[in-house]
């Protein structure tokens, strides 16, 4: 994630950002392009990123979609429940199971 938003709603922007946001084929916006396979499909539609109202023609800016609940939860997972994070989130920006 290039950012998230703090507990105060600040947005902090992140210095080493590896990955950007993603667009997929049919239309929505994921964390980054490992999160766009086939495999990793059922956990980013169990955390909510391809319902309807988050597809890109159905909103006006980018912006209403990575403020949506979806995100938010998303964000609040990776950075504070990383254990329950997607698996490709895990494998490819450094998370270890022990």
């Amino acid at each position: 994630m290039p950012y998230y938003y703090n507990s105060k709603g600040d947005k902090v922007e992140k210095q080493d950002v590896e990955q950007s946001i993603a667009y997929t084929a049919d239309g929505y916006l994921l964390p980054c392009c490992w999160c766009d396979a086939p495999s990793t499909r059922k956990d980013f539609e169990k955390a909510g990123f391809y319902k309807e109202k988050l597809q890109l023609s159905r909103n006006e800016k980018i912006e209403d979609i990575l403020l949506s609940q979806e995100w938010a939860q998303f964000i609040e997972t990776v950075l504070y429940k990383a254990n329950f994070a997607p698996r490709c989130c895990k494998e490819k920006c450094g998370y270890a199971d022990e």
